[in-house]
């Protein structure tokens, strides 16, 4: 089952900026990448429960993360 979260930061922190610096060293993801960008990509808000998902696969994460690369 796919988590969800309170807040859009939340769910950025864990589902885009954690995978990020696990995957390289970088010094500054929001730097090196326009993550909320990314965040509009592949996250998406569910009304119904009020909370953030990430709605993306793994492919089109690292997509998303490589077209939005500074």
């Amino acid at each position: 089952m796919n988590p969800s979260y309170t807040t859009r930061d939340e769910a950025t922190a864990r589902k885009i900026t954690a995978p990020l610096e696990a995957s390289s060293v970088i010094s500054d993801t929001h730097r090196d990448f326009d993550v909320d960008a990314i965040a509009d990509e592949v996250l998406a808000f569910d009304p119904e429960t009020q909370s953030f998902r990430c709605v993306s696969t793994t492919d089109t994460f690292w997509e998303s993360a490589q077209k939005h690369a500074c």
